[in-house]
């Protein structure tokens, strides 16, 4: 039952990053990031509002998905690496908490994208604060997954 669960919780975070890497090579990507200066970048945004909102859009909703699918993970996990000891138990509800912060990251980004004027979608802070912390978060999950596994018992290249 609990393999099945972990398969599940994999196949999310899968699902998250094809999505999340569906809305990279979009061309409105380019030309926002390729822009001089604010004004150009409203003029993107403002010019190509669907592409922005899907490209943009497609980062939010993977980040938020691959994130829902580490928590589920952490969350199916945290009984086994509880009784290999405390420390891993407690390891593994902090990386839970902290895969929380792409949640919130991508949603603020799908949010952002979809219902933001073109002057906030460029000027606003929050977006670039949570991308900080979800990107900080995120790093620090993979770390404490990856020492997990790789301290655990064999396949060591699941690590």
């Amino acid at each position: 039952m609990q393999n099945s669960s972990i398969r599940t919780d994999l196949r999310v975070i899968l699902a998250g990053s094809i999505i999340f890497w569906i809305g990279v090579p979009w061309p409105v990507a380019s030309d926002y990031f390729g822009a001089d200066n604010d004004a150009e970048r409203i003029a993107v945004v403002d010019d190509q509002r669907i592409e922005i909102a899907i490209a943009f859009g497609l980062l939010g909703l993977g980040t938020a998905i691959a994130g829902l699918g580490l928590w589920m993970l952490t969350r199916d996990i945290v009984s086994m690496e509880a009784a290999r000891g405390p420390r891993r138990g407690a390891a593994v509800k902090v990386a839970g908490w902290l895969s929380l912060l792409s949640v919130l990251a991508g949603v603020m980004r799908l949010l952002t994208a979809l219902l933001a004027t073109p002057e906030f979608f460029v000027d606003n802070d929050l977006d670039l604060i949570g991308l900080f912390a979800m990107f900080i978060g995120t790093a620090v999950v993979l770390i404490i997954l990856g020492v997990l596994a790789w301290s655990g018992p064999p396949p060591k290249w699941s690590a």
